[in-house]
């Protein structure tokens, strides 16, 4: 409803028709009336929204490594910005229900440099090939640990947890493992993780080493 200020010559306030009238420093504005829109509570579309939000978090997660972020970003696939691709990318590899290990923190690159990951309480333990293991191996390390299927109620649905480090080839010739750390692990809290690890030359950041991810149950 829209009423009239002081008297007939002066300004128009509230709502007429699909305009709202507002009082600005004396003067009347007219703003469009905003839309109400019905968010759709089928079963379907809370499952497309979460799916959505789960490729939302990864791709945050990403972009908060500064190269990881810029592979993204010069990589042909389709998006405007690094953030965008991700998303695009990433959103029909998540499964309605959790992120999978089909996602990628790399764009569709895959290598076998690193062997297996091992999980524990305080890090992520890097495994690596004995055979493709060079002395003069120096890389960042990028961990992304998705924790999921939760062991309370009142918890979380999801909990992700992410680290960069360096690791130097001279470091991990004795026993070929690498100790990525991170901080609070919810291990009590979550039945199963994802653990996904890219590696990086230190000195050529568009070269990509090695990627590897895999599901592992706590």
């Amino acid at each position: 409803m829209a009423f009239l200020i002081k008297n007939i010559f002066g300004g128009l306030t509230g709502s007429l028709g699909s305009y709202i009238f507002r009082n600005r420093y004396g003067k009347t504005v007219a703003y469009n009336k905003p839309v109400k829109q019905k968010v759709s509570k089928s079963a379907a579309s809370m499952r497309a929204r979460k799916k959505f939000a789960l490729t939302v978090a990864l791709a945050k997660e990403i972009i908060s490594f500064t190269e990881l972020k810029q592979i993204w970003q010069k990589s042909k696939l389709p998006g405007t910005s690094a953030y965008h691709k991700i998303i695009k990318f990433n959103n029909k590899l998540t499964s309605n229900i959790n992120l999978t290990t089909n996602n990628k923190i790399i764009p569709g690159f895959n290598a076998a440099l690193i062997k297996d990951i091992i999980l524990e309480k305080k890090s992520v333990v890097i495994k690596f090939d004995q055979n493709e293991l060079l002395s003069d191996f120096d890389a960042n390390v990028f961990v992304i640990c998705f924790f999921y299927d939760r062991r309370f109620i009142l918890q979380k649905d999801f909990i992700i947890k992410s680290a960069k480090t360096k690791c130097l080839g001279k470091d991990v010739l004795l026993d070929n493992n690498f100790y990525a750390s991170i901080n609070s692990l919810p291990f009590n809290k979550y039945n199963k993780a994802i653990i996904y690890s890219a590696l990086l030359p230190v000195n050529n950041q568009e070269k990509i080493i090695s990627c590897y991810t895999k599901q592992i149950i706590l």
